[in-house]
């Protein structure tokens, strides 16, 4: 199977984690590599990272991160592995956070 290596979202956040920021193509295994939350403002921002299972919502029971505080003008790196199945996704929130994500999908 081939593995292409991609950026998988790169998105200012809103409010609310409700919006899929990332979800692995049909018939695809998406593998999140790596992310970096900037924050842009001039005041500490909370931020809220999710991997949801297909169906379901953003939760603490799903959270990568919960409430983690990106300092002001200053970046949140994260390396690691998880992976997501067709219909899981990727789901953030933070306003005034700017997220890239990047990993590989097979």
């Amino acid at each position: 199977m081939t593995i292409t290596l991609k950026r998988l979202a790169q998105a200012a956040l809103g409010a609310a984690a409700s919006a899929s920021l990332y979800a692995p193509a049909s018939g695809k295994t998406g593998m999140l590599k790596s992310l970096t939350l900037c924050n842009t403002t001039d005041a500490d921002v909370l931020a809220r990272v999710h991997l949801v299972p297909s169906g379901g919502s953003a939760s603490a029971s799903n959270a990568l991160f919960y409430d983690a505080t990106v300092p002001a003008k200053s970046t949140f790196d994260w390396a690691g592995l998880h992976v997501l199945a067709a219909g899981d996704s990727l789901r953030a929130s933070g306003v005034g956070i700017t997220l890239t994500a990047s990993g590989a999908e097979q």
